[in-house]
């Protein structure tokens, strides 16, 4: 029996001293600013979402009580920083809130490689032809968002103090008159000191 006993003992210090190295896992406000580092971060990506989708629909393109929304396609934001940043998740956001709005209509480019799959299952008879889809009836973009997303680096000697600054550009092109008609750029800098 204390044989027993004594061989428990290891156990129970083991399961002691190892409880308190676990992890602990907490849900945070999604809208808090979360600062870990000087690198991008996600409240990076919602300041610089939500400055361009207010000001985008604050334009005269966008306005309430239009009689036509305008349409819009996305492009690719570049990414030119020394990061390697989840930009598609920077155009989800503002894709998200202009869409929300109402007020604009926005081109789902990544359909169109699946569309005309689609169009030749609704013309192969499977489909009622009342609700049958086919092409030639897509709606054309009026204008086509793109952009840039740049950062410089910049360290003292001794490595005490960083700076990272962010831009982001983004711009509306006018489709048949090759224009800019509107843009909009937001900066973010961040200063580590050790």
């Amino acid at each position: 029996m204390r044989i027993a006993a004594a061989s428990r003992l290891p156990l129970a210090l083991a399961a002691f001293l190892l409880s308190g190295c676990a992890e602990r896992i907490d849900y945070e406000d999604p809208d808090a600013t979360v600062l870990l580092d000087d690198q991008y971060n996600a409240t990076d990506l919602k300041q610089i979402a939500d400055k361009m989708t207010q000001s985008m629909l604050r334009s005269s393109l966008f306005a309430e009580g239009a009689t036509r929304k305008p349409v819009i396609v996305v492009e690719r934001i570049k990414n030119r920083t020394h990061e390697h940043l989840d930009i598609q998740a920077l155009s989800d956001r503002i894709v998200t809130g202009i869409v929300q709005s109402g007020r604009v209509d926005v081109v789902d480019e990544t359909a169109r490689e699946t569309l005309p799959a689609e169009y030749e299952f609704h013309a192969s008879g499977n489909v009622d032809p009342a609700t049958a889809k086919g092409p030639g009836r897509q709606v054309g973009a009026d204008y086509a968002l793109r952009g840039d997303f740049t950062d410089q680096v910049h360290e003292t000697k001794n490595q005490k103090t960083r700076s990272v600054w962010y831009q982001v550009t983004l711009k509306l092109t006018d489709i048949s008159k090759g224009t800019i008609a509107w843009q909009e750029v937001k900066e973010i800098q961040k200063i580590r000191r050790k």
